[in-house]
């Protein structure tokens, strides 16, 4: 991923996690990620992003890590 400090993806699913050096770094992949047709859905923390195709994986890490969904007006995100 594009300014990713780390990446690493889970065996057997579309989830991935990605960490970053920097905050500007993050925004990055979120303002590229904002400006493409097809938007990522993804949980933020602090310099960390998870990475899914699946909202529900998103919802369920978020209750052990913490972080934003986002984009957070997401219709995906909409049964939270």
């Amino acid at each position: 991923m594009s300014g990713s400090f780390e990446s690493g993806v889970c065996r057997n699913s579309e989830n991935g996690l990605n960490t970053f050096a920097t905050q500007a770094d993050l925004d990055g992949l979120l303002q590229l990620n904002a400006a493409s047709p097809e938007t990522g859905l993804f949980l933020v923390g602090d310099l960390w992003v998870v990475g899914s195709e699946n909202p529900k994986d998103l919802l369920t890490a978020q209750t052990d890590m913490g972080g934003e969904l986002w984009p957070a007006d997401s219709p995906f995100f909409e049964s939270k």
